[in-house]
């Protein structure tokens, strides 16, 4: 059961995330920046394709969301799973939260 809420909350974290992305300036944090400032990986997961589409509305590749936090900060950072695998991750896109 646990897992079924951590699931559900990382996926209302992706859709917070992607909704904020539409908004945000380019000029947002990466996640080797977070890191250089102290974030610590607190979590990641494999979103399929097809779960992805369904929350964002539109065809998603298959990703991979990253947890950071630093302190009572969190920051939420996505990567298509090609990325991931290729350890292509210096200038993933982050968005911070309080």
């Amino acid at each position: 059961m646990r897992a079924i809420f951590m699931l559900k909350g990382v996926l209302v974290v992706l859709a917070m995330a992607a909704a904020a992305s539409a908004q945000q300036p380019t000029d947002r944090p990466t996640y080797k920046s977070l890191l250089e400032e102290g974030y610590e990986v607190s979590g990641f997961m494999f979103v399929p394709s097809e779960a992805g589409t369904r929350i964002a509305g539109n065809q998603q590749p298959d990703t991979v969301a990253i947890g950071l936090q630093k302190g009572n900060m969190t920051a939420a950072c996505w990567t298509s799973f090609v990325n991931w695998q290729a350890q292509n991750m210096s200038a993933l896109p982050c968005n911070l939260m309080k």
